[in-house]
């Protein structure tokens, strides 16, 4: 799921690229392309849940882990960050099953 972050007081047309893994109501393990925010930074997410939608959603986020993305180091996206929700949205993580449902993606534990 494309994604922005940006620090909690940085300009909202700003930030950088993102990619978010494992979105739940609750957090989301990202990959961006440069070292981000240090564990323990509030931040801002902003993602268009699904990536098609016109509205852009804020969901604000601390930072809990921040790592070389060892599964792709040498990709676009070297960085893995891990983030929690500062407010659980259940909306978010029945949005994302619906529209992988409706794109033939299932969730790893459903995949065949």
């Amino acid at each position: 799921m494309p994604a922005r972050i940006a620090g909690d007081g940085d300009d909202e047309g700003g930030g950088q690229l993102a990619i978010g893994h494992d979105i739940s109501q609750k957090g989301s393990l990202m990959v961006t392309r440069a070292p981000g925010p240090a564990v323990g930074a509030i931040i801002r997410i902003f993602v268009r849940v699904p990536p098609d939608s016109p509205e852009e959603r804020v969901v604000r986020a601390r930072v809990l882990r921040a790592t070389a993305n060892r599964a792709d180091p040498n990709s676009l996206w070297p960085i893995q960050i891990a983030v929690e929700f500062d407010e659980a949205d259940p909306e978010i993580e029945r949005i994302i099953a619906a529209y992988a449902s409706e794109e033939g993606v299932l969730p790893k534990e459903e995949k065949r």
